[in-house]
C-alpha cells in the first residue's frame, strides 16, 4: 500500500461508447469558391523567384499519381484492371491527357484509371496561416515536368520502415509546369506559435504648410512570432503575414519574402527542441496637420524629443516652442481673469436678491449696497485687465504664427 498526499485529477471515461469526429465535405474543384484556403501561387518581392525559394536544392522526390473515374454508359463492357498509359500535351487552357490504349467497363460499373505517374521535388513544412497556435502540416511541391498537373484531392502518406503511414488529405491546386504550390493536410501538433503585436510611431519630418505645422511620421507595427519546436528534428516554417493597404514590409527584407494573395509569406528554420523569435515589421507613413490655434508648447517639445528628427529641425522648433510657451501663458492669464469676472457677476445676482429682502435703510441693506459698489469697481478694473490680457495673447499668437510660417 502506498499513501500519498497529492491531489491528482480523476475522471471517468466510457471506453465502449462510440466517439465520432466531425469531418468537412470538400466539393469537387469546379470553381475557386469550392477550394478555400488553397495556395494559388506566389509572386517574388525581391531577386529570387518563387520556384527558387519554395523547394531546397536537393529535394526529396515524391510521386504524384492522378486517376479519374469514368462512369459506364455502354452495355456488355468488361472492367479493365491494369493501368492504361497516357500521353500528355500542354496547351493554352492547361494540360491534356490522352489514353493511348482503349479501356472497357461493364454496364453499371465504374473504372479508375491512373493517368499520371510522376516524381516531383517536395519539401515538408509547417504552414502557419494564423487563427490558432498550431500550424498546418504542409508540403511544398514543384512541378518540374513539362505539363501542368490538374487540381483535385490528394492523399498524403509518410514513408516509414513498416510501410506507408496515412498523414492526411489535401486540396491539390492546379500546378503549372515549372511552378510550385503549398498543400496543407493536417495540424502540426509539435509546433506551437504565439504572436505579440507592438505599435510605435516616430516623427521623421516637420514643415510649414499654409500657415499650419505639418508633421510626417512613420507608424511601425511589429508582429513577433514565437515558434516552439517540440519535435526531435528541425522544422522549416512558412508564416503568412496579412497585408494591408499603404503598409510596407520592412523586416524581413523584400528578397526574403513572397506575395501570396492578401498575405506576405516568410520562411525560416526552427531547430529541434528550440524556441525561435521571428519579427515581422510593417511601416505606414502618417501625415498630421496642426493649426495655429491647436499648437501648444507641450506638443512642440514632444516633437523635439523625437529621435529620428534632424538637429536643424529641432533647433527651429525650439523657437516655435518658445513662442508657444508665451502664447500658453498669455492664454492662461486671459482665462483666469475672465473666470474671475464671471465669478463676480454670478455673485452679484445673489447680492441683489439679498438687498431686495433686507429692510430699507437697515445696516444689512447698507452692507449689501457697499459690497455691490466694491464689486462694480473690481469689475471695472477687471475689464481693463482683460483687454490688456487679450491684447498680449493676440500678440503672442501672432508671433507664434509668424514663426510657424517661417519654419
Amino acid at each position: 500500500m502506498t499513501l500519498s498526499s497529492a491531489a491528482p485529477v480523476t475522471f471517468r471515461q466510457a471506453l465502449y461508447d462510440p466517439y465520432y469526429v466531425s469531418r468537412q465535405t470538400i466539393a469537387p474543384p469546379v470553381s475557386q469558391a469550392a477550394l478555400p484556403r488553397t495556395d494559388q501561387g506566389q509572386v517574388a518581392l525581391g531577386g529570387a523567384s518563387y520556384a527558387e525559394m519554395a523547394v531546397p536544392a536537393a529535394p526529396e522526390q515524391q510521386r504524384i499519381m492522378r486517376s479519374r473515374k469514368i462512369e459506364a454508359v455502354q452495355d456488355e463492357m468488361v472492367q479493365q484492371a491494369e493501368a492504361a498509359p497516357a500521353s500528355t500535351e500542354e496547351n493554352a487552357a492547361g494540360a491534356s491527357f490522352t489514353l493511348s490504349v482503349p479501356v472497357s467497363v461493364g454496364s453499371g460499373e465504374s473504372l479508375t484509371i491512373p493517368f499520371v505517374d510522376q516524381k516531383v521535388p517536395a519539401e515538408a513544412v509547417a504552414w502557419y496561416q494564423g487563427g490558432g497556435r498550431n500550424p498546418w502540416q504542409g508540403m511544398t511541391l514543384k512541378n518540374d515536368g513539362t505539363t501542368s498537373l490538374p487540381a483535385g484531392s490528394a492523399t498524403i502518406y509518410e514513408a516509414t520502415d513498416t510501410g506507408p503511414l496515412f498523414s492526411g488529405e489535401a486540396q491539390f491546386p492546379l500546378l503549372p509546369a515549372g511552378d510550385s504550390r503549398l498543400v496543407g493536410f493536417g495540424a502540426e501538433q509539435k509546433i506551437l506559435v504565439d504572436r505579440e503585436n507592438r505599435t510605435a510611431s516616430a516623427v521623421t519630418k516637420v514643415k510649414s504648410v499654409n500657415g499650419a505645422l505639418q508633421i510626417e511620421s512613420k507608424l511601425r507595427e511589429t508582429t513577433l512570432y514565437r515558434v516552439k519546436n517540440i519535435a526531435a528534428e528541425a522544422r522549416r516554417m512558412v508564416i503568412e503575414q496579412p497585408r494591408a493597404q499603404d503598409w510596407r514590409l520592412v523586416q524581413p527584407k523584400a528578397e526574403e519574402a513572397t506575395l501570396a494573395g492578401s498575405a506576405y509569406r516568410m520562411r525560416f528554420e526552427v531547430e529541434p527542441g528550440k524556441t525561435r523569435e521571428f519579427p515581422v515589421v510593417m511601416e505606414r507613413p502618417v501625415v498630421e496637420t496642426i493649426a495655429i490655434q491647436e499648437l501648444t508648447a507641450e506638443r512642440i517639445l514632444a516633437l523635439i524629443a523625437s529621435t529620428e528628427l534632424d538637429a536643424e529641425s529641432k533647433a527651429r522648433l525650439a523657437a516655435i516652442a518658445e513662442a508657444a510657451k508665451a502664447s500658453d501663458e498669455a492664454s492662461q492669464v486671459l482665462a483666469s481673469r475672465q473666470e474671475r469676472r464671471d465669478g463676480i457677476t454670478a455673485d452679484q445676482e445673489r447680492i441683489r436678491e439679498n438687498i431686495g429682502a433686507a429692510p430699507e435703510g437697515s445696516d444689512l441693506a447698507r452692507l449689501y449696497a457697499q459690497k455691490m459698489l466694491d464689486q462694480e469697481r473690481a469689475l471695472e478694473q477687471l475689464d481693463k485687465d482683460i483687454v490688456d490680457a487679450r491684447t498680449k495673447y493676440e500678440e503672442a499668437r501672432r508671433v507664434l504664427g509668424d514663426r510657424v510660417r517661417a519654419f
